[in-house]
């Protein structure tokens, strides 16, 4: 064994010494040695093209997959500039895994509470400390098929549970938890508790105990609840679907000992339906020319989540008389403000992001946004960018966007020159954002590094 280990150990310094004595320079990669020294070029002189237009819907849930919204924006928002939207949540709660089916007889009913988890660190606006949030039983089930933002469904005339407010912050409940029959647990969750109406209770409690266990079953009676704001909101909370802090629980007390009976978002570790409804009116908007019918040539351009707007950009071609490789391709979009706009209303938005369209007209991100997703030493935010930057002196806000890959891509024309702008997550981020257009003196702008591959 040792002299074996001597022996590897010789060889290894004699590699080392035939490499070290190597004096003559290999050919391989030489080529690159003479890329190199090719000086590089610089180009900002583009005419950018660029138009908002509006979103139709987005798709809410679809059959076989678990929940596509992981935060339900819930608001009420009267926007002069971007319209009047509002959100409903909609949402099916089924018996817990594991229920055994709680015994009514002699029961003695205490009281019937919904509880909703929220994001306690997202909102986008200020929330009117008058509104109040209302829960409304559905009337119908949710179908089985794909929904969309466009589909509204039945609820009661009335409200069945009000929580008054404030919304904000979302506020912290301590309170106690008979699942184990005879320990009483306190616990601790963030959300919003709405007590129902005791009809309700008085409904379920009459079920018989195949009702209250079968998922089915038990949807026919109550087949969910549909939550929205009661006045404008003039912001946007995020509600929590598949998430600890969401349940119905019935309390009732048999010989004195309080037990509880539970509903929850899952069964058998599978989300249930849950649907975010969003409804915009326009017409009312103070510029109706600029928002419903955005040209290239407008001032501003109009950039909002869920279903508002995007922006389509087009990138002109460069000369295509020489091969050029792209070295590095910045899109720099400022922020402006309307007369009577506070741009941080309700934004501008966090992130955006880049699309494209594939050859079945399927939205795709560009290349430069997956290689930054897929990236972990990079991310979106250190490799592609798409946040707003303020300037510390004129405090002029700006997003900045590496597209460098996408560029190559039309330049080879393997792509057309035309690129599109959303936000990050639109389906759950009602962010919004006026950006600056062509005739403005902070107009969009694309710089372009680059080297000629055949100088």
């Amino acid at each position: 064994m040792r002299l074996s280990f001597l022996w590897a150990s010789l060889c290894g310094i004699l590699v080392i010494l035939s490499l070290a004595r190597c004096s003559k320079p290999t050919l391989v990669g030489s080529e690159l040695v003479d890329l190199d020294q090719t000086p590089l070029d610089r180009s900002d002189t583009f005419t950018l093209e660029l138009r908002s237009f509006p979103v139709d819907s987005f798709m809410t849930w679809r059959p076989g997959t678990t929940a596509l919204i992981n935060r339900y924006p819930v608001g009420r928002v009267e926007d002069p500039f971007f319209g009047n939207g509002e959100t409903v949540f909609y949402f099916e709660l089924v018996p817990a895994y594991g229920f055994s089916e709680p015994d009514f007889t002699n029961a003695v009913f205490d009281s019937l509470v919904l509880s909703i988890g929220a994001d306690t660190s997202w909102r986008v606006g200020t929330v009117n400390p008058a509104a109040s949030l209302q829960v409304f039983r559905l009337g119908e089930r949710l179908p089985a098929d794909t929904l969309y933002s466009t589909d509204g469904f039945a609820l009661g005339q009335m409200p069945v549970g009000v929580y008054p407010g404030p919304v904000w912050p979302v506020p912290v409940n301590t309170y106690y938890s008979y699942a184990v029959a005879g320990v009483v647990d306190t616990l601790t969750r963030t959300g919003y508790r709405f007590r129902i109406d005791d009809a309700i209770a008085q409904e379920i409690m009459a079920l018989d105990s195949v009702h209250l266990v079968t998922d089915s079953l038990f949807l026919e009676t109550l087949p969910g609840f549909g939550v929205r704001f009661d006045a404008p909101s003039d912001a946007w909370i995020g509600m929590a679907y598949n998430n600890i802090n969401t349940h119905l629980t019935l309390y009732y007390t048999v010989s004195d000992t309080v037990r509880q009976a539970q509903w929850i978002p899952i069964s058998l570790n599978t989300p249930q339906k849950s649907h975010l409804q969003y409804t915009i009116d326009r017409q009312t908007v103070t510029y109706p020319d600029l928002l419903l019918d955005n040209k290239s040539g407008d001032p501003v351009h109009f950039l909002q989540g869920l279903a508002g707007h995007d922006i389509q950009v087009h990138l002109p071609w460069m000369s295509q008389q020489e091969l050029v490789l792209v070295n590095h391709a910045l899109l720099e979009l400022t922020v402006c403000a309307l007369d009577g706009e506070d741009p941080n209303s309700y934004g501008p938005a966090d992130q955006l992001e880049m699309y494209t369209y594939d050859d079945t007209g399927k939205e795709v991100p560009i290349d430069d946004v997956t290689f930054a997703l897929k990236s972990r030493t990079f991310g979106l935010q250190n490799y592609f960018g798409g946040q707003p930057v303020t300037d510390s002196s004129s405090g002029k806000i700006t997003y900045r966007f590496n597209i460098s890959a996408q560029v190559q891509k039309i330049l080879e024309g393997k792509a057309q020159p035309f690129v599109h702008f959303r936000t990050r997550s639109r389906t759950n981020t009602p962010g919004r954002v006026i950006l600056c257009g062509t005739p403005d003196a902070d107009a969009p702008r694309l710089t372009v590094t680059y080297t000629r591959l055949n100088p």
